[in-house]
């Protein structure tokens, strides 16, 4: 029988499938959310199993895998020895439809509202390509078109589409895996290798035919025709980590605000811009390609710490390739050419930076100028002849004070100076870069302090702080080292203990391990502490639309009374005074939640494209 309503397994799985059965229950209706929350249930399924678990008509359930492929929601992967197609989800298809509306929104305030109906048209269908979107929009000028798909492609927020892109990651590299190792096998040259270098020789050389096909090179390649015009018949669709690396860049650029001050976060915030097309991907495709390598083959030991540390060693080399590195006059140039954009000009940067040098000069140049009485056989001349000294003078001031270049690189030192959060790093003198590789995990601990603090208070951060230091610790160790009471310390313990932050364990104090005589130490576990918020964070996105379809089917006679073409308009000529209430107080109740909901998906950003996880 086919449920009329998601099942309760929905919400009950996981808070990953509570939230995207939601949004997919909004975008393409309730049987796709069911369909989607049974392949999530059960990790990979065949389309016969689909069938059986879900009670659909065959006809129905193709519809219906065709919508989610097609918006990247499922992948599949073709079994080449049993012929069968074996169905899994994708995160990202999901993502792109929880972020569409902020998408849309980034992409008319940085180009305008035609750009943002061609990214709109493209995130509703998956992917276009140019001929199709010119035969729906008959009596819109070619021509103009053309050149907003070349802007985007230009830009990278429009990449083109290739037959991997909707196949399962790890299932095609293990593929790949397997029919180099039978080749690896048959050639006889290889037999006298041992066991681990042949294993280490394969997998090296499936990372290379692995990366071949995800980036393609010649497909990229063949987007543009000539200068001014793109390949019509490729298939386009949207590049999500453009739009990650943007989300990004936002939150690095409110934390300069947070700490610096508007004007240094405003310069890099320009500066950002300048550079974020060129950063490497917040999901990156070597740490994807870290955890494939540790699960294939005939032992699947998992990732390797030493591997992780030489990942992130490659990635702060990757922050300071070329290109990436700038100095005073490249941000000076990029300020003239797009600062209003930024709200930030040469006049802004003025009086922001104090120079003692300056403010010597204009102290001496003050008493040079010193009113004086002016007597009666001095003739008119002598006066005008001053009033001329004087405007010099404070010509020459405003060309000091006007210097740009001095006051962008003061103000350059300031974010490189910065103790907590290095915002840039000086490589050589007056050229700098931007330490991702340092910056998202520092910043990913600090919001995550900070809901603790406002959850448990100001002291927990001390005490967390201290277990965080010293690894392991116990109450009277924690008390003596925080100067706290030990009933408070206790209290904090208790809480943070509740909620999973930290971890006790027991450590004995005599042979036979007495539980009386036991003492109990603590440890903070950083990741599982990062997991167990971002889950809680997902269920109350989650939460938050639930409750606003409750209240919609609350007040559903009411809605459905206002969307009539004759009511429209005149809701308070023809509306109740009660039901204008009513209308109201679910209005306002709409907003609260919105607005609740968009600041738990920015710490959510923050948790799921900026930490380690």
């Amino acid at each position: 029988m086919i449920p009329t309503t998601l099942p309760l397994s929905a919400k009950t799985q996981s808070p990953s499938s509570f939230l995207y059965t939601h949004i997919l229950k909004l975008h393409l209706g309730e049987q796709a959310a069911y369909v989607f929350s049974i392949i999530l249930n059960h990790n990979r399924l065949t389309l016969h199993q689909i069938l059986k678990y879900s009670s659909l008509k065959s006809s129905n359930l193709k519809k219906i895998l065709v919508s989610l492929i097609q918006l990247n929601c499922i992948v599949y992967t073709k079994d080449f020895k049993s012929s069968s197609i074996h169905y899994s989800i994708n995160d990202e298809g999901v993502l792109k439809l929880i972020y569409a509306n902020d998408i849309i929104l980034q992409i008319n305030n940085q180009y305008d509202k035609s750009y943002a109906t061609v990214i709109q048209n493209i995130l509703l269908s998956g992917h276009f390509t140019l001929n199709d979107y010119i035969q729906q929009k008959t009596n819109e000028n070619t021509t103009e078109i053309e050149k907003i798909f070349y802007r985007l492609c230009k830009d990278k927020w429009l990449i083109p589409i290739n037959e991997f892109q909707f196949q399962n990651k790890f299932d095609l590299f293990n593929q790949i895996f397997k029919k180099i190792e039978i080749k690896f096998n048959s050639d006889s040259n290889n037999k006298l290798l041992s066991q681990s270098k042949k294993l280490q020789l394969i997998k090296q050389q499936t990372k290379d035919s692995y990366l071949k096909l995800i980036e393609n090179n010649e497909l990229n390649n063949s987007i543009y025709i000539n200068s001014i015009n793109i390949n019509p018949n490729l298939s386009l669709t949207f590049n999500f980590d453009r739009f990650l690396k943007k989300l990004t860049s936002c939150h690095l650029q409110s934390l300069v605000k947070h700490r610096i001050g508007e004007i240094s976060s405003n310069l890099y915030r320009l500066l950002l811009n300048r550079l974020e097309s060129k950063f490497r991907s917040p999901i990156s495709l070597d740490y994807q390609l870290e955890k494939f390598l540790a699960n294939v083959g005939i032992t699947t030991v998992g990732l390797d710490p030493n591997q992780l540390n030489d990942l992130n060693l490659r990635f702060k080399l990757k922050d300071q390739e070329k290109g990436l590195n700038f100095n005073v006059n490249d941000l000076t140039r990029e300020l003239k050419m797009n600062g209003e954009k930024f709200n930030i000009t040469k006049d802004n940067l003025i009086g922001t930076i104090c120079d003692p040098s300056l403010t010597k000069k204009r102290k001496k140049s003050y008493n040079k100028n010193v009113k004086r009485v002016k007597l009666e056989d001095e003739d008119d001349d002598d006066e005008d002849g001053l009033h001329q000294v004087s405007d010099e003078e404070s010509e020459e001031e405003e060309e000091e004070e006007l210097d740009t270049p001095s006051l962008i690189m003061h103000h350059l030192k300031l974010l490189a100076g910065d103790p907590q959060f290095p915002f840039l790093i000086e490589s050589t003198t007056n050229s700098y870069y931007i330490p991702l590789t340092e910056l998202y995990p520092k910043l990913t601990k600090h919001t995550l302090k900070q809901y603790i603090k406002t959850m448990f208070g100001s002291d927990s951060i001390r005490v967390l702080n201290c277990i965080e230091k010293f690894k392991l610790l116990d109450e009277k160790s924690i008390s003596k080292l925080v100067l706290l009471k030990e009933n408070h310390v206790r209290n904090i313990i208790a809480n943070l203990q509740r909620f999973n932050i930290i971890q006790s364990q027991e450590i004995p104090k005599t042979q036979d391990r007495s539980a009386m005589r036991a003492v109990y130490a603590y440890r903070f576990n950083y990741f599982t502490c990062l997991k167990l918020f971002k889950n809680s964070l997902i269920f109350n996105m989650a939460e938050l639309l639930e409750l606003i379809e409750d209240d919609k089917n609350l007040n559903k006679i009411l809605l459905d009374k206002i969307s009539r073409i004759d009511v429209k308009g005149k809701e308070k000529e023809l509306l109740m005074i009660n039901e204008l209430k009513q209308l109201h107080n679910f209005y306002k109740f709409e907003k609260n939640c919105l607005s609740k909901f968009q600041r738990l998906k920015t710490s959510f950003e923050i948790f799921s494209f900026m930490s380690d996880l």
